[in-house]
């Protein structure tokens, strides 16, 4: 489905945002949306570095990639308060993985990381994002960009709201981890 280029919505709080994808002008408001980070939400997502030089990287490599990075920002276009990706594709230690459970995901599946603004948690954007960009997509698998924190129960939640489950767990550095698909509908 060809969706238009951006789409403004209303959150639970009343505040407006643009869903759009990242554009290379957006390279100082995305190392700024990195900076915002509580600590919490710098442990939790995690899919790249967050300094100067991958910010750079992204978007000036933004056409030579496969992946969709999608951004929502205020109306004024002065801050990004939520960024997300879908890579075409599996990462190779997540495709290991998932063939360890008996999962064969090479070339039909997408690979899904989301991120929100500490401010903007629980206002109902991570949903509305996500439902924009399910809507682009062919039906495929989707699987968790380096799983989910098992201690992250909001985001297992989420993740469960939009129809993923769980089909394993993985210890990493941060301890138990589970790896989640949303199967094609």
């Amino acid at each position: 489905m060809l969706l238009p280029s951006f789409y403004i919505t209303t959150l639970k709080n009343n505040s407006q945002v643009r869903i759009r994808l990242l554009q290379w002008e957006d390279e100082e408001k995305l190392l700024a949306y990195f900076a915002s980070f509580s600590p919490e939400t710098r442990n939790r997502f995690g899919p790249h570095p967050f300094d100067a030089s991958t910010v750079h990287q992204i978007c000036t490599n933004l056409e030579q990639d496969d992946i969709q990075r999608y951004i929502a920002e205020t109306l004024d276009g002065k801050q990004i308060v939520a960024y997300m990706l879908m890579k075409h594709g599996t990462l190779e230690k997540d495709a290991e993985r998932m063939h360890t459970y008996g999962l064969d995901t090479l070339g039909n599946a997408f690979t899904f990381a989301p991120s929100i603004a500490d401010s903007y948690q629980s206002s109902g954007l991570g949903s509305i994002m996500l439902t924009y960009i399910l809507a682009s997509l062919p039906a495929r698998k989707i699987i968790l960009w380096g799983g989910v924190q098992a201690s992250n129960q909001r985001a297992v939640s989420y993740y469960t709201k939009f129809g993923f489950h769980k089909v394993g767990t993985f210890e990493y550095h941060n301890g138990t981890n589970y790896d989640m698909i949303r199967e094609p509908t």
